[in-house]
């Protein structure tokens, strides 16, 4: 079933109120206005030039006192840098006073050392020379001195104890003529409990070591034993040593005579020996013999 509304009556306050309208004054551009206008506009007036020169000359008279402040104040630092200048050109002369007196020391130390080098290169020739003739009158002095080494000290032992076991060395080495006691000048045993025996001539040291070395070279070529402690009727209770004779060196020659040893030993050399005190070596088998007094000598001879 439709149903038919019929429209709300209008309420007559919810109506929109009618709108005023107004109308231009039609005199707006009539000369009143234009009166209006004059009046609202005023007229600028300039100002008079003693205005400007006040506030110029109030204006120079500042600019000259902050710059007599600037120049005084200037003035003070120009004063102190001139201070300070002035403290520092006196350090620097007293500086250069000083380096001026340390470059004079310094000249006359230098000279001084110079002199000291001089005179020590002529001390270390001199000790140099003194060295060789004491070595020469050393070795001077052992030219008739032999060593026997390994041999074992004996009970009771003395000088003629020790002159017996010399004397049956001689034996055993087949020596022409036997040892006889006015024969040896000294005889005694070292601090390294070798036999030190001092002939009275220089023929029969060299007649020992001669027969010694053909000994033992013979024995080596049959296969015996060496010269040792059995030979020469120690007693039996004594196991036997070997024994070693050589000539009685100075310190320097044994320093020199061990290492040219040594260096044959590393096949370095060739062979090494002593006759008379003196070191002798052969770099190579066919090589000359070359006598070697300094152990400096030995080492370039190697190299």
């Amino acid at each position: 079933m439709s149903v038919v509304r019929s429209p709300p009556l209008s309420d007559p306050n919810l109506r929109t109120p009618p709108m005023e309208h107004y109308g231009s004054d039609p005199t707006i551009n009539s000369s009143s206005t234009a009166n209006n206008l004059d009046n609202i506009i005023v007229k600028r007036h300039k100002r008079n030039f003693s205005e400007f020169a006040s506030h110029a000359s109030l204006d120079s008279s500042e600019i000259k006192s902050m710059f007599a402040e600037i120049r005084t104040q200037q003035d003070v630092k120009f004063e102190a840098l001139t201070s300070a200048l002035t403290t520092i050109i006196a350090q620097n002369q007293d500086i250069q006073k000083s380096v001026d007196f340390l470059t004079s020391q310094y000249d006359g130390l230098s000279s001084k050392v110079s002199c000291l080098e001089n005179e020590h290169l002529e001390y270390k020739k001199r000790v140099v020379n003194l060295e060789k003739k004491l070595h020469f009158m050393e070795r001077q002095a052992r030219s008739s001195t032999i060593e026997i080494r390994n041999i074992p000290k004996q009970p009771n032992e003395n000088k003629q104890l020790i002159s017996k076991i010399v004397q049956n060395i001689g034996v055993s080495l087949g020596l022409e003529a036997p040892f006889l006691d006015t024969e040896f000048k000294d005889i005694y045993r070292s601090k390294s409990e070798a036999l030190v025996v001092e002939f009275t001539c220089t023929h029969r040291k060299e007649s020992l070591l001669a027969e010694y070395r053909k000994f033992n070279k013979a024995r080596r070529d049959n296969k015996e034993p060496l010269l040792n402690t059995s030979l020469i009727r120690l007693p039996t209770s004594v196991p036997p040593r070997p024994i070693y004779i050589s000539e009685y060196l100075t310190v320097k020659a044994r320093r020199v005579f061990y290492v040219a040893r040594e260096s044959v030993k590393n096949k370095m050399l060739a062979a090494a020996w002593t006759s008379f005190g003196k070191v002798y070596v052969k770099k190579d088998e066919g090589s000359l013999p070359v006598h070697v007094e300094e152990e400096e000598d030995l080492v370039q001879l190697i190299k």
